[in-house]
């Protein structure tokens, strides 16, 4: 099982703090799988219309991911 899984992103960051110095963070929600509502569940999110599937936005992820970039190139921010 992986480190982090299962837990709130609260707890993550709290685990985090001890290993590294955050400069900040996001969460990018947007994950529905069926396993997040149980069987009844999914089978209700499925009756109402819902789809499974991957919906972050990936044109801000990327954005994220540049500023990450620059910001390690940048000896200013690094300290």
């Amino acid at each position: 099982m992986r480190k982090w899984a299962g837990l709130e992103e609260s707890d993550i960051l709290a685990n985090l703090a001890s290993d590294v110095r955050p400069l900040g963070h996001r969460l990018f929600t947007g994950v529905v799988t069926p396993e997040a509502f149980g069987k009844v569940g999914a089978w209700k999110f499925r009756v109402m219309g819902g789809r499974f599937g991957d919906f972050r936005d990936w044109a801000a992820i990327d954005a994220w991911a540049n500023q990450i970039a620059e910001d390690l190139t940048d000896t200013e921010t690094l300290g």
